[in-house]
């Protein structure tokens, strides 16, 4: 036979219906006499109208922030070039290097974002003399709606490649903001500068293959340290 299952806190049963706690129950809210139904109806739609005039006055503060034309950064005394080419002297690489004998080749192009331009040279050198044939480019970034600044030195970082040594990449002190020297191969080295809105780039790449049979210097000291005089008399000359 199976009796009818108990239930136990401890060691006794619950066999008394009056030791179960009773059932609180909540008093009942005084009504204020003369309130009618009708206006207790009416205070929840004046909450959720209360939370729709809030919820405009965000969403018309979120709209017209996001209006807010964005400020456009000052370009300084930086100025765009008609002319690299004419613009950079390019003094001391001609001393190191001698007279370019070809007109060099200017370029430009104008955007309402930034202002390009770049010069290409060449020089055939005189083994005689001591100066070895190398061709020469400059570029020529003015920014004229973003920073350069943040983007700068990680366009730098050295392509890793199987086949190539890397460049080597070097800080150059007391030339702009920032700027930096790579050495690519021991026969290429390229001046980078960052000032303000401007970012300049100066390159120099000794010919392995000249008809005159020169090969590029060992030691490029003497031709970085004409970039770095050139690309300081270039700058000068951007911001007049």
């Amino acid at each position: 036979m199976i009796s009818e299952p108990e239930l136990f806190d401890g060691d006794e049963p619950y066999t008394d219906a009056r030791t179960i706690p009773e059932q609180r129950t909540e008093a009942p809210v005084p009504v204020e006499p003369g309130a009618s139904d009708e206006g207790v109806r009416r205070r929840p739609w004046l909450w959720a109208l209360g939370g729709a005039i809030a919820a405009s006055a965000v969403w018309a503060g979120g709209l017209s922030l996001h209006d807010e034309p964005t400020p456009v950064p000052d370009t300084g005394d930086w100025r765009a070039s008609r002319n690299l080419c004419a613009d950079a002297k390019l003094n001391a690489l001609t001393t190191e290097l001698g007279a370019p004998p070809s007109a060099p080749s200017p370029l430009t192009r104008v955007h309402p974002d930034q202002h390009r331009a770049s010069c290409f040279l060449a020089f055939e050198g005189d083994e005689s003399k001591g100066r070895y044939p190398a061709t020469v480019s400059l570029t020529y970034t003015l920014h004229k709606k973003i920073d350069p600044g943040p983007e700068f030195e990680a366009e730098l970082m050295p392509t890793l490649s199987a086949d190539e040594r890397p460049a080597t990449l070097r800080r150059v002190e007391r030339l702009g903001e920032k700027a930096f020297v790579t050495v690519s191969g021991g026969e290429e080295l390229t001046i980078h500068v960052l000032d303000g809105q401007a970012v300049l780039g100066l390159t120099v790449q000794m010919d392995l293959y000249a008809k005159t049979g020169a090969r590029p210097p060992t030691n490029l000291s003497g031709i970085k340290a004409s970039m770095i005089a050139d690309t300081k008399a270039l700058m000068v000359e951007l911001q007049r």
